[in-house]
């Protein structure tokens, strides 16, 4: 049986692999933060366009999205938006 989930996050990582720029990525990211179907986000960490959030000003948003894939965080000092 699949994974509900699995068609919903699909959506964003067909999003994420065609976005621009780091301000559309974060979009994206939340826009997959706030599905109600999506509880996995390892795929969409693992696209090209997200990873390149880190070290850049949106790197919080990668913080996040990381929090949500392995439910830790270990980096205290950083601001989550």
């Amino acid at each position: 049986m699949a994974d509900p989930s699995e068609g919903a996050l699909e959506q964003f990582c067909v999003l994420a692999k065609s976005a621009g720029g780091g301000r559309a990525v974060v979009g994206i990211v939340q826009q997959a933060l706030n599905a109600k179907k999506v509880f996995f986000f390892g795929e969409l960490l693992a696209m090209p366009t997200v990873s390149a959030l880190k070290g850049t000003e949106h790197a919080p948003h990668l913080d996040l999205l990381e929090i949500f894939a392995y439910g830790t965080y270990d980096r205290p000092s950083r601001n989550i938006p």
